[in-house]
């Protein structure tokens, strides 16, 4: 390359007669290098700066995802910081964030004599599936969350806190995401006004062309980003308006669909009670012999998974976990629990509810947690 440009001149393409400057054109070689020096250390300034602008944007951005993240951030609730669970230590989240601690004891009730047999592939031995897809609903949430509940008496349902509740704590950081993603865009606007006055002092050759392709290139990329970006800030005005709505809807297994008369949250537990009137629907109950789950029983969970109403899945009971620092008792099963399925009920083969499906651990498979129904008794007592 530099045997090329010491044969002829780089800017007129002259045969060179001397080392110094070009006899054609004027052009003076030394100043020239230096020139290009500094043009190849500006470019690769430029280029790391429009990676860092990049990054800013997929940040700014990630929020977005809630509009698929309103099941995850603001629908269902998960922690990423916890340890698998083992048979010795069962690390689960919950609303103090605590982990869990060796398996809990089972509390000590009778088994009934007659516990039956289900799935022989009778029109009868599924009918306890069909009564608990009547009795489970769709809540939606005027700010966009989607989970499940069902009804356990006949004007009351169950549904999780995290579903019936707004997330103040990750709305704030989704509105401080997009504002930071506006200061981004703020600061690459004036980048391109200083190009673009830089242009208008720079003669025709090849650095102004260089230099008004760069700025085409960043007008089109930030075009892109504001388009985006104000998506996102219409995302943050809306939720913003309608986090103070009380207007929580349920849908039956019918797709009738009702409002919310009164909404009580839990203090104790990730748990909500919703008051809904003038509906006739079937309705979920406890064991009335007070039995509780054994190791190994089959059990069935019923929701909307990612908004796919009526949804039944089945699994088998593996076991009690007793959270860490209190004790709050969870029913770990291994039938899927995914977004959307928040709050829906967690039946036996007889169509018994034995808890309120509430989470899973993430990064693994087959970890997925109930609130034992009991709690819900306990903590709405006077309301029911």
């Amino acid at each position: 390359m530099a045997e090329k440009v010491w044969d002829c001149c780089p800017k007129c393409s002259s045969k060179l007669t001397n080392k110094v400057e070009c006899t054609s054109c004027g052009l003076i070689f030394d100043k020239y290098f230096q020139a290009e020096a500094r043009r190849k250390a500006q470019a690769e300034k430029d280029a790391e700066k429009k990676e860092r602008f990049r990054k800013h944007v997929l940040v700014a951005l990630s929020g977005l995802i809630l509009a698929g993240i309103a099941a995850a951030a603001f629908l269902f609730w998960v922690r990423t910081d916890v340890p698998p669970v083992t048979k010795q230590d069962a690390s689960l989240p919950d609303n103090s964030r605590d982990g869990v601690e060796q398996d809990a004891e089972r509390p000590d009730v009778q088994k009934p004599k007659d516990i039956g047999v289900i799935g022989k592939g009778g029109d009868g031995d599924k009918q306890f599936i069909q009564n608990a897809i009547n009795a489970t609903v769709t809540v939606e949430t005027p700010w966009g969350a989607v989970g499940s509940g069902f009804f356990i008496n006949e004007n009351s349902l169950v549904t999780n806190r995290h579903v019936a509740e707004f997330n103040i704590k990750d709305f704030e950081v989704f509105r401080k995401k997009v504002a930071k993603g506006r200061e981004e865009a703020n600061l690459e606007a004036d980048a391109i006004k200083e190009l673009k006055q830089k242009l208008d002092g720079m003669p025709d050759g090849p650095n102004r062309t260089q230099v008004f392709n760069l700025i085409h290139e960043k007008e089109a990329g930030l075009n892109n980003y504001l388009s985006q970006l104000q998506k996102a800030e219409k995302e943050v005005a809306d939720m913003d308006e309608k986090r103070s709505s009380q207007d929580i809807k349920i849908i039956l297994a019918d797709g009738s669909e009702h409002s919310v008369s009164t909404i009580l949250l839990s203090d104790a537990h990730d748990l909500a009670l919703l008051k809904v009137y003038g509906v006739n629907t079937a309705i979920l109950r406890p064991n009335k012999n007070g039995r509780h789950l054994e190791q190994g029983d089959t059990v069935f969970t019923i929701g909307s998974p990612s908004g796919l109403r009526n949804t039944v899945t089945s699994g088998i009971f593996s076991g009690y976990r007793k959270a860490a620092g209190n004790d709050d008792i969870y029913l770990q099963i291994d039938a899927p629990i995914n977004p959307g399925n928040s709050g829906g009920p967690l039946i036996d083969g007889h169509g018994n509810v034995y808890g309120v499906n509430t989470m899973i651990l993430t990064n693994t498979e087959g970890l997925g947690f109930a609130i034992p129904i009991e709690a819900v008794f306990d903590d709405f007592r006077i309301s029911l």
